[in-house]
């Protein structure tokens, strides 16, 4: 699967480079390990004019630092059209960032890298 991108960075630098499109997807879970290792299982359109959801897994791997908020209740009830508002994904050498915003949320992610994984047939 690709991913499309989604925008440039003020300095010409390209961000959400196969990046997913962010809107309307779904958080499923979210894991902290003490390693410093987070995986965030979500369902995300691969393009906004998409029918379906695929699965897609963020791993954050050497996390350095982690901010979130979530409203439990506001997920809940945002979950079926979808409780991702939008996100950013911006991977650099030796560093990582991801921000998810969610209906009444969000996560801020800083880590050593981040893998954007899916199990859907290309």
């Amino acid at each position: 699967m690709t991913f499309q991108a989604t925008d440039t960075g003020a300095h010409g630098d390209t961000r959400n480079t196969d990046a997913p499109y962010w809107h309307d997807g779904r958080l499923v879970s979210m894991t902290v390990g003490a390693s410093g290792a987070i995986d965030v299982q979500c369902e995300l359109y691969p393009t906004d004019q998409a029918q379906a959801r695929v699965p897609v897994t963020l791993s954050c791997l050497g996390v350095t630092s982690m901010t979130c908020s979530l409203d439990f209740l506001a997920l809940l009830d945002h979950a079926r059209a979808g409780n991702i508002i939008n996100g950013r994904l911006e991977t650099r050498p030796r560093r990582a960032v991801l921000k998810l915003f969610f209906a009444d949320g969000y996560l801020d992610v800083r880590a050593r890298t981040i893998i954007v994984g899916t199990s859907e047939k290309q």
